[in-house]
């Protein structure tokens, strides 16, 4: 599968004086396999349905404490009954089944790369990549994992985000709180990077976009976010820069106390970061950029136990989802979190269950909820469609 990457064509008029930013600088480039924001917005506009997420297996090696899944540090979430591989390649069929899905997401929740599950997941890129998608997986690159699994990765159509939650290795554990102890290679100096993303910048995944890094902006690692940037930016990594989370179940109480950032400081961490991309990268990022919160809201989500969960917030039909989209822009969702600095509950997903998936279930909820009526963004209202 082919995914465009923007660029900048040169053009003769006007003036360089005359030029708007958004005309004076490039557009950041996108990760291969993510929605630009025009994609967004389009697939919006046409009713259509183009990322999907898909949970692989509950096993973790860190215990990051504002994971969403756990229900304390040491209690990880498990489902009664995982799906097998069979279960899993029915979905995935079926998802490629519905015509429109481009990506498959598959964000963690555990480790997808874990080397007893290392297997596994190439089995479903494979099964993705077969029904004509592309992948995108979260990985926190285990110390335990298989460079083997890596290089047969590297030849199929996956991205992968990475985690940098620090260059400083003692801070990086303690912010991970890994089961195995991460080993660093010193990039720059007094910059330590996980010997994971060393190898994947070795074997060329930053070089055709395929390699993002996940940070998740606390107290801890503030001071850091800037170096970080630069870091991304200098070696082409996407830089999935988040805030941290504040409602139940993601964020616990004692980890907001020591954790969360206040909404001015992650406001001025935002800015900080949109001018460094004008200043020294020439990317005309602007407030609602895609990698300060980059999420494409997806319609529905299938957990680890086959779950299918539906977002509510999609949908106009539903109350909630009409006055969620009446008061928050949708493709601009992470503009609105950069401009008040905050991240509340009601704007998390996936909060409707329709039933463990068997074949034809999903294909069935997509199609009826495709009949339903979604509004579409103009420039400071939505209308229905």
């Amino acid at each position: 599968m082919t995914h465009t990457i923007p660029c900048i064509h040169e053009s003769a008029s006007p003036a360089p004086e005359e030029l708007t930013i958004e005309q004076r600088l490039s557009p950041p480039p996108i990760l291969k396999g993510f929605l630009t924001k025009e994609e967004a917005q389009t697939a919006r506009k046409e009713n259509k349905i183009p990322f999907a997420v898909l949970f692989s297996y509950a096993d973790c090696n860190n215990r990051c404490p504002w994971c969403c899944y756990f229900s304390d540090v040491n209690a990880p979430r498990q489902p009664e009954k995982e799906f097998t591989i069979p279960e899993y390649k029915a979905v995935i069929k079926e998802i490629g089944e519905l015509g429109e899905v481009k990506t498959v997401f598959i964000p963690g929740r555990g480790e997808p790369l874990l080397r007893k599950r290392g297997k596994t997941f190439l089995e479903l890129a494979q099964a993705v990549q077969d029904n004509g998608m592309y992948t995108v997986v979260i990985s926190s690159m285990p110390p335990s994992l298989d460079e083997g699994i890596l290089r047969e990765l590297s030849g199929m159509d996956v991205s992968i985000i990475a985690k940098l939650e620090s260059y400083h290795p003692p801070r990086f554990n303690e912010l991970v709180r890994p089961l195995q102890t991460y080993q660093f290679v010193e990039r720059e100096p007094d910059f330590y990077i996980p010997e994971g993303i060393e190898k994947l910048l070795e074997m060329g995944w930053a070089d055709d976009h395929r390699l993002g890094c996940g940070t998740v902006v606390n107290r801890l690692n503030q001071e850091e976010i800037g170096r970080i940037f630069r870091f991304y930016r200098t070696h082409t990594i996407f830089p999935y820069v988040q805030k941290l989370l504040e409602f139940d179940g993601a964020a616990r109480p004692e980890v907001k106390d020591d954790l969360s950032l206040k909404p001015q400081q992650w406001k001025d961490i935002a800015e900080e970061l949109i001018s460094i991309d004008h200043e020294e990268f020439g990317l005309n990022t602007q407030a609602e950029a895609t990698w300060l919160f980059y999420f494409n809201f997806p319609l529905f989500m299938v957990d680890f136990d086959g779950e299918i969960k539906y977002n509510p917030k999609y949908d106009a039909q539903t109350k909630d989802g009409k006055k969620q989209l009446q008061q928050v822009s949708w493709e601009n969702f992470s503009e609105n979190l950069l401009l008040s600095g905050e991240s509340k509950g009601e704007y998390f997903p996936f909060v409707k269950r329709e039933g463990i998936f068997r074949p034809g279930l999903l294909s069935a909820f997509v199609n009826d909820a495709q009949q339903r009526p979604r509004f579409i963004g103009t420039e400071d209202r939505y209308e229905e469609l």
